[in-house]
């Protein structure tokens, strides 16, 4: 039960945060930079944090992207049916490279951190 709740429930919870996200109608954009780049920037920390989370759970690179895209897919349908919403295969793009930097991040840069950091991702079962 106590693996339920540190590592599965974070990442539930995290999905249904995104989920609750993409309900939200949008202001139209009014053409200035941080209607341009906000958006994907949101796309692609939102989709880093599932990464993470999922990769807490199984640490299989594989089955996370492959459960991160099926996700993003998942809500740009359920953006679909939400008025003012539209689905995008650049949001999926934009998850997709959210996720592959986490995981750059992970495979690359966190064996050569300095011990602290490395503490602080086997505390939070990253690594």
């Amino acid at each position: 039960m106590k693996k339920f709740f540190s590592l599965w429930l974070p990442m539930i919870f995290w999905a249904g945060f995104i989920f609750y996200l993409s309900s939200l109608q949008v202001k139209p954009p009014t053409g200035t930079f941080l209607d341009l780049v906000l958006p994907y920037l949101v796309h692609l920390t939102e989709y880093g944090i599932l990464f993470i989370l999922i990769w807490r759970v199984n640490k299989k690179v594989g089955l996370c992207l492959i459960l991160g895209v099926l996700y993003a897919f998942s809500d740009e349908l359920h953006q679909a049916f939400v008025p003012g919403r539209t689905p995008d295969i650049i949001d999926v793009l934009t998850d997709i490279l959210g996720m592959l930097t986490v995981w750059m991040i992970i495979w690359k840069l966190l064996p050569k951190a300095p011990l602290k950091l490395k503490n602080l991702a086997k505390t939070w079962q990253i690594s």
